[in-house]
């Protein structure tokens, strides 16, 4: 859907994080999976669409990019307050995406299965779930703690808490 359609549908509350159905003047939520369905009278058809990617055209007044996502800096999925909206490219969201599921429990050490004085670390990166055996747990919660580090720089860098 072009943004001179998206314009003449729908209108957009910042604040709030509202889209409002232009035509029917009613509230406009998103599914369990963060989509909306916006219905045009005069041509009468129904365009399903990101509810994030639909806010963030209509306060940015411009389409967003093929190879760019839209990131919740406060990592909630269903806030769509405009200050939480943010553009990036799709490699670095992938990447945000994966320190948040290490560091909600994708990261961890456990014993190796067969020998009972090693210890295994796993964890994902660049798409790919890493083990890496390691021989004295002072050592491997060291590294532990240097990943989680990393992870936790990752997200501080793109995202915003209150």
């Amino acid at each position: 859907m072009d943004l001179q359609t998206l314009n003449r549908l729908v209108l957009y509350d910042g604040n709030s994080g509202a889209l409002y159905s232009k035509n029917k003047n009613r509230l406009l939520t998103a599914d369990e999976f963060g989509m909306v369905i916006i219905y045009d009278n005069s041509t009468k058809k129904k365009f399903k669409m990101k509810y994030a990617v639909v806010c963030w055209q209509l306060a940015h007044q411009k389409i967003l990019p093929k190879d760019h996502k839209i990131l919740h800096k406060n990592l909630d999925e269903f806030d769509f307050r405009l200050r939480f909206l943010k553009a990036v490219h799709r490699d670095l969201y992938n990447k945000i995406q994966e320190a948040v599921r290490n560091l909600d429990g994708g990261l961890k050490v456990v014993q190796h299965p067969e020998d009972q004085y090693s210890y295994v670390l796993k964890y994902q990166l660049d798409g790919v779930e890493r083990r890496e055996v390691i021989y004295d747990i002072t050592a491997a919660k060291k590294r532990e703690m240097r990943l989680r580090l990393k992870f936790a720089k990752i997200i501080t860098a793109n995202c915003i808490f209150e």
